[in-house]
């Protein structure tokens, strides 16, 4: 797929040369390096599985862009690895990484993640090809502020790049964005590739999963004078082995929802709502989720925090009622919203949380939060992960008590998190985290052994 994607790049190219393309093209080579340190004790649903284990990832992508005014041809090499993986983690992403390559505990990669060619004009934009994709960011406000709560907690709900694990995730097919002036239409038709947690295939086609979106956006100030409305569909068609194994049959979902992002520079309020019909596999498909969320800067004050409180919902159901009531959370980057320890997807899980950001300098920021977890429905599952990763997995952990079908507590328990973050000269940047999660009654329910998880890491990355 990756000659043929390359053979249509440069097929595009020349066509598109002559005069357009005779100044010739200005060259970028980007290079984003990464390499980062996580240290576990992990919760357990069994005595002899690992809890304690440490291991390094690393990751380099280097890039190349050829920028004409209107066309930009655009590639990324990745090489990826990680190195002393538990042979048999007992809970948490590292015992999936290891069960995705095939029991592999110092897996590696090495292919092309981005392969595309791309048009922009005043009000068309197009990608054709290998890309990533973040759903929620289409376009920005250019209010500061509100762009950054766009990309930190709106962007990526429900499709995403996952780039917070060591391979990524990324799509072939066709993006587009059409400029109206106090609106844009944006949309896409893509093929999500293995990856993720998944060095063995990375890269591959998933051939029988595709997604498809749009997306009609009010601009910032076009439709509300200091908000922005986003309206969008979402359809999710998967025939993969490991969706046919978990639903029965295809898994075919239809998402419609809308954002409303009200503010400015100092506060701000995210409505965010998704209603989902369809087919999971023999039984109709019916849930639903929510979030509301706001923000406040303090401005003229010690670090100039922020404050953000918030509570997001999803819809869990009874797995005997002749429906599925469970919110899909289709190919999310869960990591930033529902706790970076990364034990819950959004999917019958209820996330009260309380942020509190802050700049103790110009090249340094700390991120401090407070989730509360609960199931939304006892009779469901608690889930986790984050979405489509090989053909043989559906992507997604259900978990359900160790004794009988239904939880007899819906509180799952609550996670503290801390992240620290120091920006250098020439590039170099310095992060540092730690998360704890303390599991109540629910989890206690799947983790007969121990219900509570600590987690911390070290990273190093390099940006030219």
């Amino acid at each position: 797929m990756t000659t043929r994607i390359l053979l249509l790049t440069s097929l595009l190219i020349v066509a598109v040369s002559g005069s357009t393309l005779a100044a010739g093209p200005e060259i970028d080579v980007p290079i984003d390096l990464r390499a980062r340190w996580e240290g576990w004790d992990t919760p357990s649903g069994n005595p002899d599985l690992e809890q304690d284990f440490e291991y390094w990832k690393l990751r380099a992508r280097v890039g190349l862009d050829l920028k004409w005014e209107h066309w930009k041809l655009h590639g990324v090499l990745q090489g990826a690895a990680s190195y002393g993986l538990p042979e048999d983690g007992a809970f948490g992403i590292a015992k999936v990484y290891v069960d995705a390559n095939d029991g592999d505990t110092d897996p590696s990669m090495v292919g092309i993640a981005e392969a595309s060619v791309g048009y922009r004009s005043d009000r068309f934009r197009m990608t054709l090809g290998r890309q990533g994709w973040r759903g929620g960011v289409e376009i920005l406000t250019g209010i500061t502020h509100l762009d950054q709560v766009k990309r930190t907690r709106l962007s990526e709900r429900l499709i995403g790049n996952w780039d917070w694990v060591n391979v990524g995730r990324r799509y072939d097919g066709f993006t587009f964005g059409v400029d109206f002036g106090s609106s844009d239409i944006s949309g896409f038709a893509l093929r999500p590739l293995a990856g993720g947690v998944n060095y063995k295939d990375a890269f591959e086609q998933l051939a029988d999963l595709n997604v498809y979106g749009l997306t009609l956006t009010g601009r910032h100030g076009g439709w509300l004078s200091s908000g922005e409305v986003r309206l969008f569909g979402l359809y999710y068609d998967d025939g993969r082995p490991g969706a046919v194994a978990v639903a029965g049959d295809d898994i075919k979902i239809t998402t419609l929802g809308a954002s409303l992002l009200l503010g400015d520079e100092r506060r701000d309020l995210m409505l965010w709502t998704a209603l989902q019909r369809g087919d999971w596999g023999p039984v109709d498909q019916d849930a639903w989720a929510f979030i509301v969320e706001g923000g406040y800067i303090f401005p003229n004050t010690l670090a100039t925090p922020e404050v953000r409180v918030g509570i997001a919902q999803a819809s869990g159901g009874d797995p005997s009622a002749g429906e599925h009531g469970t919110f899909f959370n289709l190919l999310p980057t869960n990591h930033k919203f529902y706790g970076s320890i990364d034990f819950s997807a959004f999917s019958n899980l209820q996330d009260i949380y309380l942020l509190l950001l802050l700049k103790p300098g110009a090249k340094s920021n700390v991120r401090l939060g407070f989730h509360t977890f609960a199931l939304d429905d006892k009779r469901d599952a608690w889930w986790g992960g984050a979405g489509a990763f090989n053909e043989e997995a559906l992507g997604y952990l259900i978990r359900r008590p160790a004794v009988g079908d239904t939880f007899s507590s819906d509180s799952l328990g609550f996670e503290v998190d801390a992240q620290f973050n120091w920006s250098f000269k020439h590039g170099f940047g310095l992060g540092a985290g730690v998360a704890f999660f303390n599991g109540d009654g629910a989890a206690e329910e799947v983790l007969i052994e121990h219900a509570n998880g600590t987690w911390g890491w070290i990273q190093g990355t390099w940006k030219h």
